[in-house]
């Protein structure tokens, strides 16, 4: 362990890390709802705040494509349609939060559990805010006309609950609960698909509690819940099992991480935490 650091009293529900990884952010547990701004660098929060939604916090994205180096601004998504926009000004370690209010009802009647942003053309102007919910569906967000895509109408995009989504290249891989992986193309025209001729699915043997993917969205590393890893490639539509389930784990593996910076997706420094207070972490190395 390098570093220890202590500020949330019941537990950590959500991290992220700034662009520049000399920030880190993290949100506590629903009853908590706390959020937290460390630098790094000394180890201490220079800023805090409470989340005014009491509802669980389910995941934190830096938004890449504002960057300047003078301020962080990153998007945390919860239960109940929580949707909540940050700013940090680092010089004067202010905080400012947007509320976004016009949520339709059906999205406040489910809970957001993933976020992701989209640059579409390659124009930072034109990014977009995209929401997994745990019914399956989606929606889109355009952060500089503050609304939602198409009247915030839900987006049916594959079965089970969204924990993963990775946009690059003009497409977007999303994954979930139901061990369904899929991957389609995104537009201004048309964010999701219109059928399921445009959507090109894999399916693991359990929950996906992790994926990596490359900067053209074509190869890929998942992980799930049972200890079990795939490589993917979706432009050659392949599917192969790396890992098979440890014998050696009875209970459900709660997170796999990779490590996204290697080019050829070799597994590097891949953690398996079985989450049940055992502290087992396995590391696989290729």
């Amino acid at each position: 362990m390098i570093q220890k650091y202590t500020f949330h009293q019941r537990g950590v529900q959500a991290l992220a890390f700034s662009i520049n990884a000399q920030h880190l952010i993290s949100v506590g547990v629903q009853g908590e709802n706390n959020l937290a701004i460390w630098d790094l660098q000394s180890g201490l929060v220079v800023r805090s705040c409470l989340i005014r939604n009491t509802t669980a916090v389910n995941a934190i994205a830096v938004d890449p494509y504002v960057n300047t180096g003078e301020h962080i601004q990153f998007t945390i998504v919860g239960n109940q349609g929580l949707f909540n926009i940050y700013r940090f000004e680092i010089a004067n370690q202010m905080l400012q939060c947007y509320e976004v209010e016009d949520i339709a009802p059906e999205f406040k009647n489910s809970d957001f559990t993933s976020v992701s942003f989209s640059n579409i053309l390659n124009n930072q102007g034109l990014y977009q805010i995209f929401l997994g919910a745990n019914d399956g569906s989606m929606q889109a967000y355009d952060p500089n006309a503050n609304q939602f895509h198409e009247a915030c109408i839900k987006k049916w995009v594959i079965s089970g609950e969204i924990g993963h989504s990775r946009s690059n290249n003009h497409t977007l891989v999303v994954a979930s609960s139901s061990g369904s992986i899929c991957r389609f193309n995104i537009s201004l025209v048309h964010m999701f698909p219109q059928d399921n001729k445009q959507v090109t699915l894999f399916r693991a043997d359990g929950p996906v509690v992790s994926l990596a993917m490359d900067e053209l969205n074509n190869e890929g590393i998942v992980g799930t819940s049972y200890g079990t890893m795939y490589y993917i490639n979706f432009n050659d539509k392949l599917m192969i099992k790396m890992v098979n389930k440890p014998y050696s784990v009875q209970k459900p593996i709660t997170q796999v991480k990779f490590e996204e910076s290697n080019p050829q997706l070799i597994i590097s420094n891949v953690c398996c935490s079985d989450g049940n207070g055992s502290g087992i972490v396995k590391v696989w190395t290729s």
